[in-house]
Order: structure tokens, then sequence, then C-alpha cells
């Protein structure tokens, strides 16, 4: 090799050696599937009890901040409570604790501030939410459920000694009965006309109502199921439908004036596409449930007992439950929206359920099920 060749090279040499190595590009490191699908919220029972020991036997939310709740200290001392922060505080609005009045109960609402509830014989109203006052009168031992569609038109479902309908039209002062449950049913092929109990009310319009109960006798070969409408309002009322070997219904939803749900004594839920005039079983298990079913829109149902709970999220297509720890007893539910909900029992139980993050903790707090959120609503 001559010697401008061995010049040459050795500059190439020291040339590389003089240059700073370009950095090695690293791939971004890709999220894992486990953390991509980790949640980010979850859905409690939060206890903000009230400090005193009182019975709360129903509460009403009108939205997620605004809410009463009606109870007694005992077997006397009837009282009206009412929030307007989520139940974090709470203001006497009606009664006291320590008298001898008889306790407060039943609440039904027909918008943010006309309401009404029942105190013994006694029905009384709100027209703003915050004051109460006489209305009028309704049965204290027979009634079973109870609407009014208006601050003046109301309907009443009372027992014994008849099963019958009665609606005011003066807000509750008085009442004129406008049906008697009474029914065919096929027996061994043979049509016999019998009597029958309605157990609940819901009116989905003004006009369209529905009425449900049926046999006074749920044991095999004497249970069935019975339906009664209206679609004037209350003023007259037919059956619809009478279904042998089902157990009568505790409960009924209508979510308009044609789709509708009840809980039955035999722990089953049946739905309806026509008017109450056939039904079907749904999926699922109504067994200790004791109180109203709810739906919050047309595919978010709730239905509680004491310590058990049942929902839907599929518009009362199919229904999962759930047992709850609760201390106490629930004697009363409000469900104001799908993230939102409320229950009451002994002892100034209160427990609001709620959308939390996942590294959320209080004590006390019992877990619950995530209901899916509504369109345009991030938690």
């Amino acid at each position: 090799m001559t010697r401008s060749t061995w010049l040459f090279v050795f500059c190439c040499v020291l040339g590389a050696a003089g240059q700073t190595p370009r950095p090695r590009a690293i791939p971004p490191k890709l999220a894992t599937s486990e953390n991509s699908a980790r949640p980010k919220f979850k859905a409690i029972w939060e206890p903000i009890n009230y400090p005193e020991d009182l019975t709360f036997n129903d509460i009403f939310f009108a939205n997620d901040q605004v809410g009463w709740i009606a109870g007694a200290s005992g077997g006397k001392g009837g009282f009206i409570l009412q929030t307007r922060d989520g139940g974090d505080h709470w203001t006497l609005r009606l009664g006291d604790p320590q008298s001898n009045d008889q306790p407060i109960h039943s609440f039904r609402f027909i918008d943010d501030t006309h309401g009404s509830v029942v105190q013994g014989g006694k029905l009384l109203r709100t027209s703003d939410g915050t004051n109460w006052e006489d209305a009028g009168t309704i049965s204290p031992d027979s009634f079973r459920d109870y609407v009014f569609t208006s601050p003046t038109r109301g309907i009443v479902v009372s027992g014994y000694p008849l099963d019958r309908i009665s609606t005011t039209k003066d807000g509750g002062k008085t009442w004129k009965q406008v049906f008697q449950c009474a029914t065919k049913l096929e027996v061994n092929g043979l049509m016999q006309n019998t009597g029958c109990e309605l157990e609940a009310l819901h009116f989905p319009t003004a006009s369209v109502g529905y009425a449900v109960g049926g046999s006074m006798d749920d044991s095999p070969g004497h249970a069935f199921f019975v339906v009664a409408k209206t679609e004037d309002g209350g003023e007259s009322w037919k059956v619809v439908s009478t279904v042998g070997n089902i157990a009568h219904a505790g409960t009924v939803f209508f979510v308009d004036s044609n789709t509708g749900f009840t809980r039955n004594n035999d722990g089953k839920f049946y739905a309806t596409a026509d008017g109450g005039l056939t039904w079907r079983a749904m999926t699922g298990s109504g067994d200790n449930l004791g109180l109203n079913m709810a739906f919050v829109d047309s595919e978010v149902a709730w239905d509680l007992g004491t310590r058990s709970m049942a929902f839907s999220a599929d518009g009362g297509k199919h229904w999962n439950s759930r047992d709850f720890h609760f201390p106490a007893d629930v004697r009363a539910f409000s469900l104001p929206r799908r993230n939102r909900a409320y229950v009451v029992g002994d002892h100034g139980m209160i427990y609001r359920y709620r959308v939390v993050p996942v590294e959320y903790t209080s004590k006390g707090m019992v877990d619950a099920p995530m209901m899916p959120a509504a369109a345009g609503t991030n938690y």
C-alpha cells in the first residue's frame, strides 16, 4: 500500500472517531391491556345517617339535590325533613319527633313542588315543597296505594272490606268509589266469577292508569294475576287481563301507555307491551323484594327489599339481584337519576348511592352495582 493510501485510511478513521454517535430510537411503551381496562370509577352506598334515633318511613327526591323524608319517633312524633344539598343537611319542615302526632308516610309528588303525604287518616299537601297543610282524608286502615295526577285529582286503591278504587277531584276532601275488583277465571274448563285484590297503581300519563293485584289466595290451584286499566284519568276501569296460575302482583310501573312491568309474589318479573293485555316472564329474581319498582328512564330500573336489590339496565328485559349489608332494614328508596339514589330505614339510617373515583374510600361505605352512564354524562 502506498503512502498516500495509508494517509487516506488514517484520516477516515480519525474522522469516524470524532463523530458523536446517533441515539437509537426507542419505540414508545404500549399500555398493557390490564392498565387500559382498569375502571376509573365505582359505585358505592355511602352513609349520611341522621344523628337521631328516628324511624324513616319514606323518602322522595325530585332531583339529586332536593328531597324529603317522612317518619316518626317510634309509633308517634310524625315529621317531614327536607334537604337542598343532596342529603348533607336536613331541615325540619313539619311536625316534631317528640310530639304525640301520628307517623307520616307515603309521599306522592307530581312535580318538583307539588306533593302529598299521609298522616293517620289525613292527607297533607305542599305546593311549594316547603310548607305543608291539611288537604283531605284517606282511609288509614284500608288504603293500599294512591296517586295524584294533578294537585286536585287523585286515585286510591282500598282493601278490606271490599277491594275498590275511588277518585277525588278536590284534593282529597271527598272521594267517590268508581270500581270494585271482580273478574272471571277459568277453573277446570268452567268460568267462575271471583273477587280480587288490588295492590298497586301507576299512571304513565294523566289519562292512562293501571291497577294490579290478583287472587286473595296464592296457593297452587288458586293463584291468579289481574290487571285493571283506565283511559279517562281514573273515572272508569275495566279488567284487561286475568292470568291463572301466577301469583298476584305487588308493584307496577309503566314507562309509557303500553309498556309496563310488575313484580309478583312468585318472585318473578313480568312485562307487557300491549297495554296489559298479555304478559311474559322476565329473567331474574324478585324474591325478598317488598318496595315499589321504579324506572328512572326507559332503561334503568330498581326494585328493593329490606336487604336486597334487583336492577335492570336494559329496559326490564333482564334483572340482576344483590344483597346489601346495611346496618338496618331498608324501608324506602328514591331514584332521582342513574348515578344517584337514596335508601332510608330505622335509627336514622340514610345511605346515598353515587359514583366515585375508584381510589375513593369512606367509613362505612358499601359496594354497589355500577349503572350505565346516561348519554352525555361524565362520571
